[in-house]
């Protein structure tokens, strides 16, 4: 449960500075919320992924991380924004942050991603295996044991005769 939280705690924080850095620069706010919601969803694939990669698990187990993630993601968006709102800092209100679309596209983009990342990790599969048994290739492959001389002898033996 740490892990998870943990996760769902960096993915936020990440959010944050990039989110920071996208409304300070030019060009539309569509383009600004549009592009917070694919970043969100490519954070939140690459955790879930790493998550998975660790403790497999299925679509369920995706399902349920991604609802811990928005849950944790919502919390503390809603304390922010809160101290933002009732400091009157930046016009924001709440009915303004909550009512936007691309804050529930978002929620639902980061859910997708996590339950493809649970799907694409196969119950832990990608992690790195080694072979059981050594498998044999050009540039590995073993000398021939050679016959005992005996056998030789005896068939040149039998040759002169």
């Amino acid at each position: 449960m740490f892990k998870q939280i943990g996760y769902g705690l960096a993915i936020w924080l990440l959010m944050l500075i990039i989110t920071s850095a996208i409304i300070v620069m030019p060009g539309s706010a569509l383009m600004g919320q549009i592009l917070q919601i694919i970043v969100l969803g490519v954070l939140g694939y690459l955790a879930a992924f790493l998550y998975f990669k660790k403790t497999p698990g299925d679509y369920q187990a995706g399902l349920i991380l991604g609802i811990i993630w928005v849950a944790i993601y919502a919390i503390l968006d809603w304390v922010i924004i809160g101290i933002a709102a009732i400091s009157g800092q930046g016009g924001i209100t709440f009915s303004y942050a909550y009512t936007s679309w691309y804050l529930y596209v978002s929620f639902i983009v980061l859910l997708a991603a996590t339950v493809l990342a649970s799907h694409f990790t196969r119950g832990g599969e990608l992690m790195i295996k080694k072979p059981a048994t050594p498998q044999a290739s050009p540039f590995n492959s073993q000398p021939k044991p050679q016959q005992p001389m005996a056998n030789s002898n005896q068939s040149q033996q039998n040759q002169s005769k």
